[in-house]
């Protein structure tokens, strides 16, 4: 059975220009891109856990104050930097990419493009549904 997570990130590496190109730091921009998308979509899925009370997920890091800087930071340190590592080590670290290019195969960037898509109709429906 595949994995649908390396079968994304496989797409996301063989379809990235820079990686064609061969040019310096495209694992950061693919990095960037992915991580930015799943840190979204945990934090929509502890949003609507709370909001439907199913579950209620502690926040690792809770600042006081109602300040944009300081909600900034939280959900810098609370989703994305999490995620953002999770993702280094499991595709990134010693070069695991290039095991997992030869193993899954790749689909032209339509699997990242429909999670691309389906993170920001997910974003669109949450700000709707709870404004």
């Amino acid at each position: 059975m595949k994995n649908i997570y390396y079968l994304l990130w496989v797409d996301a590496i063989v379809n990235n220009k820079d990686f064609k190109n061969k040019d310096s730091g495209w694992e950061y921009s693919v990095l960037w891109l992915i991580t930015t998308f799943n840190g979204f979509n945990y934090l929509f899925i502890k949003m609507w856990l709370g909001y439907l009370n199913i579950y209620e997920l502690e926040s690792f890091f809770d600042f006081a104050g109602t300040s944009f800087i300081l909600g900034l930071l939280e959900a810098l340190l609370n989703f994305f930097l999490p995620v953002g590592l999770i993702n280094y080590m499991a595709i990134f670290y010693n070069d695991r990419y290039k095991k997992l290019i030869v193993k899954y195969p790749h689909y032209n960037g339509k699997l990242v493009l429909s999670y691309i898509f389906g993170s920001v109709f997910l974003l669109f429906g949450t700000i709707v549904f709870m404004w």
